[in-house]
């Protein structure tokens, strides 16, 4: 049989008293436990976007080095003055290519009348 300090020992961890605060730290440590699983799951997302965020200027930090080393060079230099200035070289010729449907939207200008003008200035009012 058991003794009675054993018996004593038993009653009181099975008391009601003891049972709630045991079940109540449970729920605190499992509250604590899913808290600390959320902050691990933003932070991983966070870290793969900063990596993602990171390869990508990266690769943007390569294109603009291999444009700034094109354009230490003096055929790179030649380019992009040619390409933003429209310029040629001394005994070159620039011919300008021009789009006919962009040049037939425009409005033919013909040299009518002073009362012709104001005509067809008050019809296009209406």
């Amino acid at each position: 049989m058991l003794s009675k300090t054993k018996k004593k020992k038993n009653n009181f961890l099975y008391s009601l008293p003891v049972v709630i605060v045991l079940f109540f730290l449970i729920v605190v440590s499992g509250r604590a436990t899913m808290s600390a699983f959320e902050k691990y799951s933003d932070s991983r997302g966070k870290r793969l976007e900063a990596e993602r965020e990171l390869s990508e200027i990266d690769a943007r930090y390569d294109d603009l080095q291999k444009k700034v080393d094109y354009l230490e060079t003096d055929k790179g230099v030649e380019d992009a003055i040619r390409t933003k200035f429209n310029v040629a070289k001394d005994g070159e010729k620039v011919f300008v290519i021009v789009d006919n449907s962009k040049s037939s939207s425009t409005k033919s200008v013909e040299n009518k009348g002073f009362f012709s003008n104001i005509w067809n200035w008050a019809l296009d009012l209406f």
